[in-house]
């Protein structure tokens, strides 16, 4: 695969901050999210068993994790929309 040039990066990079908006805007999405959390909740709630507790708990961090992720992919994406800006704004200058 050929080196992408440091534009093409960036907006590869602005491009997945779209699509993770996206997922995170997704009512189906969420509403997933949502119950798989509060089960775990429910389930940490009721159990006395220290080895499941730990384990529940691993999965609610994990749970947590993706929506992290995701959010962390469109910060990313738009510190990457500023840059690609801030580089159209110098080709004009350079232009001009």
């Amino acid at each position: 695969m050929a080196d992408l040039t440091d534009e093409q990066r960036l907006r590869n990079e602005v491009e997945r901050a779209d699509q993770a908006a996206a997922v995170l805007k997704n009512p189906l999405f969420d509403e997933a999210f949502k119950k798989v959390e509060a089960e775990i909740l429910l389930a940490l709630e009721q159990t006395h068993d220290d080895v499941l507790t730990v384990k529940l708990a691993t999965l609610f961090r994990c749970s947590r994790k993706y929506r992290n992720i995701l959010s962390g992919v469109i910060e990313t994406g738009k510190l990457a929309g500023i840059q690609l800006e801030e580089k159209q704004k110098r080709k004009l200058w350079s232009i001009s």
